[in-house]
């Protein structure tokens, strides 16, 4: 096999393995696993060791050991001079750090692409970014998932995604079909469009922020019944409390609007020190428990950079003094009223 082969083969596992191909590349890789079994093989292989590696109990030998395999089968044994350390050892820093990414792209292996099934989680304190079959982009942020099956995109078909968490949607526009993002109690139908949306399972709140385009909103019951039907417009923010129904819409600045984690910017208003704390907690991977009569009629309101840090995040919320910051010996947090 050439050199310019083999460095495109390395390069689609490299993508395949962080997530990071277009469907094109998807495309060509699934071309090279059909016509090729071996490489097919190395690149299970591959995935496998990439799994391996986010097991949190696994030595630092053992990861140097794993991570000196995946590359020994991304360059054949060749040398790796005049290969790109950090490109090749992307995808073992991906999975052995907090901010990994498991993708199960499971069409490679299956015969019929109607029934492809993929699942993307993204651990506590990570963050990933998938292209869809269709070319919409989608950042998923900590402690999220995002599942489809590619059967929703093809043909004329409305183009269907689960997501529990949050994400940034970058949606590409398909003519006469829509975009549907699912989640546990709000349903969202785009045609194109820019939009972040915080729909967590566990929280009281979901929060959706358009920045460009249009969407249509279905809030729904415990039970799955419609609550309410709208429109929601560039710069508006839509604040839907699962346990009263109630639903807030508001107009941000455009700043607020791209509010996005990966870019270190959190920006909060009318909100319970609760829901805070529950995006600190994802996005650190911390545990903090907040004591009774911390509340504040009307909430927090403010910004800060994830770059702070947890303990300077956490000072700047309590710039009134109202209550104790006590960190435990394990590293989680107290906050308790004075």
């Amino acid at each position: 096999m050439s050199n310019n082969m083999n460095n495109n083969k390395e390069a689609l596992f490299i993508g395949y393995i962080d997530g990071t191909l277009d469907q094109e590349q998807l495309r060509e890789l699934e071309r090279l696993m059909t016509g090729d079994p071996q490489a097919k093989h190395e690149l299970l292989e591959m995935k496998e060791i990439a799994d391996c590696m986010m097991q949190e109990e696994m030595t630092p030998y053992e990861k140097d050991r794993r991570a000196a395999a995946l590359m020994n089968l991304v360059t054949g044994g060749r040398s790796i001079a005049g290969i790109r350390m950090r490109e090749i050892l992307r995808y073992a820093a991906v999975a052995a750090a907090a901010a990994a990414v498991t993708v199960f792209a499971l069409f490679l292996f299956k015969p019929a692409p109607s029934t492809v099934q993929t699942a993307i989680d993204i651990r506590p304190g990570g963050s990933g970014a998938v292209v869809l079959p269709d070319g919409s982009k989608v950042t998923l942020k900590s402690a999220s998932s995002l599942c489809y099956d590619a059967s929703s995109f093809e043909g004329k078909k409305d183009r269907v995604v689960r997501l529990d968490g949050e994400a940034f949607f970058n949606v590409a526009r398909a003519e006469g079909r829509k975009f549907i993002v699912e989640t546990d109690r709000v349903n969202i139908h785009v045609t194109g469009t820019s939009f972040n949306i915080q729909a967590f399972r566990e929280d009281q709140s979901n929060t959706l922020t358009l920045l460009d385009g249009k969407v249509m909103l279905e809030l729904l019951g415990n039970s799955g019944e419609r609550l309410h039907s709208m429109e929601l417009r560039p710069g508006e923010r839509c604040v839907f409390e699962k346990v009263t129904g109630e639903v807030v819409v508001e107009k941000i600045s455009r700043g607020e609007a791209a509010q996005d984690w990966n870019s270190g910017a959190y920006y909060f208003r009318g909100e319970s020190l609760r829901n805070i704390v529950s995006h600190l907690e994802r996005y650190y991977d911390a545990r903090i428990e907040t004591g009774p009569g911390l509340e504040k009629e009307g909430g927090y309101t403010g910004a800060f950079s994830l770059g702070d840090g947890l303990d300077r995040i956490l000072s700047l919320l309590n710039y009134d003094n109202a209550f104790v910051v006590e960190k435990r010996e394990d590293g989680s947090y107290l906050l308790r009223a004075k």
